[in-house]
């Protein structure tokens, strides 16, 4: 017998008992209703809360409020991180402070790299700026009365010789961003102008552009101690005064053989700190409070180790600091070291600290050194330690100095979704770097899933145990009552297999029914919920949804209530001879 003649008779059937077909399943509808609208309210509330902590870029940022130093594999491997979306370097927030100049007059701002799939810049919907682009903030467009497309000059300032140069570039501005972005006092420039920016500030580049220019210039002179030679005068000083004036918090007296070989002045002290240095311009407090008290100062580096080629052989040695007076006039220093062998005078290429930088230094013989001895001025030592710290390297083709292996301070980092951004977190931390991202706003949500996701289980088990029980009983009553059509079926040539696709195929039938009159009523109260907070809920969000794999769950869910309950009473009819049930009616 055909499958098809089964269908038929059971619609007949269905048709025939219309009413207590219809009963069965709008009990069946009114079981899964409620599981659906907490199933859906869960979906929908969940998801709201997601889509408003995604929608916010800040939310999928992972944090590193503190200055580090990564290099540039370090930047390609944190990219490469699971979880990771946008990655970008960035350099340290005091180096990259600027002036937006316009007639109406100015404003300090930081510059923050970006770049291709900046997720706050595709937020609003903002090109990403290239070669004299920028994007800034509302409030700071609206004090410089900029506008899309308005023209300014970006001025940077640093100290040289004891007084203030500016550099400036020409920028246009192509994209503003409102309020909400939260912003502020934040410009979005690429990546190469926060470089310039932090290298012009540090002396290693005569101007914020790069054109016409071969190499960085050696930068700026630093400085780990200095020599006083009066030290009752820091017990004479308020230690707040002492402090700001001199950085340098370690101490030590001058050494009788530094004070032989002319390294340190006679009864001199030297305060250091090997960890931390400053430049000229932040000791100027330092030499003034010298000055006032006529105590002689005088400035200090740690010996560099070099290594230099000769006669196709590398040969090692130590440059020692000469004192040298602070002059906050003086011009940068020419990078000329002494030496006591005269042979050894001429051009060098020196490879600096084992490998941490090289630089192109003259030598000239001092006859005040002893042979083999290598010394140059305070200033000097400071430009070879800035050199070291930066990782700068000469390079003849360019004829200056490069920056073949560049470090950061830190990345603008955002994670994929709000699931990743607590595994970088970890991976960040794991890995020595601080980070830090909105972890507990995060969690609040997928602890509320958790607990909705219990409430949903237990109610669904009840409703569902109650629909299943229903649909059992009511399938197996009615192949009761059919026994002796069954019987009659079977002495008319229906074999058992096909007699058990009768409650079957009524199963499944009245299953469909019931589910599509829940999806019906269920998208009926969805519809009705959204129209009554409406005003609470955005474009886009629903606080009643279900997914289409939710649908095809639960329909699968549904067919899985009701094999079960239609094989049991398929067991019913194959347990039945067609004797026993013609004679017993």
């Amino acid at each position: 017998m055909s499958l098809c003649l089964v269908l038929k008779l059971v619609r007949q059937q269905l048709r025939h008992e219309w009413l207590a077909a219809a009963c069965l399943c709008i009990a069946m509808a009114a079981a899964l209703v409620p599981v659906l609208m907490i199933l859906g309210l869960k979906e929908g509330t969940v998801q709201t809360m997601r889509q408003r902590l995604a929608a916010d870029p800040a939310n999928l940022e992972v944090r590193m409020p503190i200055s580090t130093h990564i290099s540039s594999q370090e930047v390609e491997s944190i990219s490469a991180l699971p979880g990771a979306g946008f990655c970008i370097p960035s350099t340290r927030i005091l180096a990259t402070s600027a002036h937006l100049v316009t007639p109406g007059g100015s404003e300090e701002v930081n510059l923050i790299p970006t770049g291709a799939g900046d997720p706050l810049l595709a937020r609003h919907s903002l090109p990403i700026p290239g070669a004299g682009e920028i994007v800034l903030g509302s409030a700071t467009a609206e004090k410089l009365a900029l506008k899309v497309g308005g023209e300014m000059r970006l001025r940077r300032g640093r100290m040289e010789s004891g007084r203030t140069h500016y550099s400036e570039l020409p920028c246009r501005v192509i994209g503003i961003l409102p309020d909400s972005s939260g912003v502020g006092a934040q410009v979005f420039v690429p990546l190469s102008l926060v470089i310039a920016v932090e290298e012009y500030a540090e002396g290693a580049r005569q101007s914020l552009s790069a054109e016409g220019e071969r190499g960085l210039t050696p930068p700026a002179p630093v400085y780990h101690g200095m020599w006083l030679n009066k030290p009752a005068l820091k017990d004479s000083t308020p230690d707040y005064v002492w402090n700001r004036a001199c950085p340098f918090m370690e101490q030590r007296p001058a050494t009788e053989d530094e004070i032989r070989r002319s390294l340190a002045p006679q009864g001199a002290v030297l305060f250091f700190n090997t960890a931390q240095h400053k430049s000229a311009d932040k000791l100027r407090r330092a030499y003034q409070l010298a000055a006032q008290n006529r105590a002689e100062f005088s400035l200090w580096n740690p010996p560099v180790t070099a290594t230099r080629q000769t006669n196709e052989n590398t040969a090692d040695f130590t440059i020692d600091c000469l004192p040298e007076p602070l002059n906050l006039h003086a011009a940068a220093p020419a990078l000329q070291i002494r030496c006591g062998n005269a042979a050894d005078a001429g051009t060098h290429t020196l490879l600096l600290a084992g490998g941490k930088g090289s630089v192109r230094v003259e030598a000239v013989t001092d006859t005040t050194l002893p042979p083999g001895a290598w010394a140059a001025p305070a200033s000097v030592l400071g430009v070879l330690h800035a050199i070291i710290q930066r990782g700068l390297f000469w390079s003849e083709e360019q004829g200056g100095l490069t920056q073949p292996h560049r470090s950061f301070s830190r990345v603008r980092l955002y994670a994929r979704g709000l699931d990743d951004v607590e595994p970088l977190v970890q991976q960040l931390t794991t890995r020595g770097y601080h980070a830090e991202g909105n972890i507990a706003g995060i969690r609040r949500v997928q602890e509320l899933n958790a607990r909705l996701e219990v409430l949903f289980t237990l109610l669904a088990g009840i409703c569902v145990a109650g629909a299943a029980g229903s649909l059992a009983l009511n399938l197996f009553n009615g192949a009761l009552k059919r026994r002796r059509d069954y019987a009659i079926l079977s002495t008319l040539g229906f074999s058992r297999i096909t007699l058990t696709c009768f409650p079957i195929c009524e199963s499944l039938i009245l299953t469909l029914s019931s589910i599509l009159l829940s999806f019906t009523l269920f998208h009926g109260l969805a519809h009705t919920i959204s129209v009554l907070f409406a005003a609470e809920i955005e474009t886009g969000e629903n606080l009643c949804y279900l997914s289409p794999a939710n649908h095809f769950l639960i329909l699968a869910c549904g067919i899985g209530i009701a094999l079960p309950a239609a094989i049991c009473a398929a067991v019913t009819v194959l347990r039945t001879q067609p004797s026993t049930a013609i004679r017993d009616m």
